[in-house]
């Protein structure tokens, strides 16, 4: 008789280099925010609005990052079954 295998849960083991890569990107993302943020800040406005403006850009950076993680691991699950 023909008997299929059952598929055993994937597990995912975070060494060391994989938290400082983590670590790594969420820096990176960070740094570019700030640059970003100089680049668009006015020197006219108040301390309160390029608060705003820092805020706003980090948020939708943030959102970013997590949205594509998602899909990649997504896209990575389908791929690899």
């Amino acid at each position: 008789m023909y008997s299929e295998a059952k598929a055993e849960p994937l597990e995912i083991e975070m060494n060391s280099s994989t938290v400082t890569t983590i670590f790594f990107l969420g820096g990176l993302t960070f740094i570019a925010d700030l640059f970003l943020f100089v680049r668009l800040k006015s020197a006219e406005s108040s301390s309160l609005q390029n608060l705003t403006l820092f805020i706003k850009i980090y948020a939708v950076s943030v959102l970013g990052v997590l949205a594509s993680g998602v899909l990649f691991v997504s896209l990575f699950m389908v791929a690899h079954g």
